[in-house]
């Protein structure tokens, strides 16, 4: 009998030895509630302004999905045309699509974000449309993508939007990374 509480003892110091040391593992990976609670306090608390006290002045591009280009294209437009805000429109090969394309959804969606920029609280007063150098999926060259660039703003007038948004056209190379104003 002796010989059995001695294993009940031994097993019940094993089990509290074992959580003890998960604890202390666990605690060293994931810390404890206190020290969340104190990392909260030191971040300090930023708050959103809602969409519609947006303030500043918007244009929109229509533009390649080719992240590449996007941060080059928006500080273009927001260093050359005074602008704070930048609403971009992705689509691949988006010179392409609008230029040979009337009636596919993926136009008419392409209107309809155009239409919410300029008609919504943000007003865009400038639009760019943007081709660029190894586009996979517009494999035009330069020249004929500007080609397609012009075809996409008289597109883009024939919508009749009702108001006077400046259009631009632009082009982006990936070797050298460069943007230029093609009309």
């Amino acid at each position: 009998m002796k010989r059995r509480k001695k294993v009940k003892r031994s097993t019940w110091s094993v089990t509290v030895l074992c959580i003890a040391i998960s604890m202390v593992i666990f605690n060293t990976f994931f810390g404890t509630k206190k020290e969340a609670a104190t990392e909260k306090q030191v971040v300090p608390v930023v708050k959103k302004v809602p969409p519609e006290k947006n303030q500043g002045k918007y244009a929109t591009a229509i533009t390649c999905m080719d992240g590449k280009g996007q941060g080059l294209v928006k500080n273009y437009i927001i260093e050359h045309y005074n602008i704070d805000w930048v609403d971009l429109i992705t689509h691949s090969g988006a010179n392409k699509i609008l230029a040979e394309n009337f009636n596919t959804p993926i136009v008419a969606g392409m209107r309809e974000n155009l239409g919410n920029s300029v008609f919504s609280s943000h007003k865009s007063k400038l639009i760019a449309i943007v081709g660029h150098s190894g586009c996979l999926v517009n494999k035009a060259g330069k020249n004929e993508q500007i080609i397609q660039l012009r075809e996409c703003e008289k597109r883009i007038r024939s919508w009749g939007f009702g108001v006077k948004e400046k259009i631009i056209l632009l082009f982006w190379t990936k070797n050298p990374r460069t943007i230029q104003r093609v009309w």
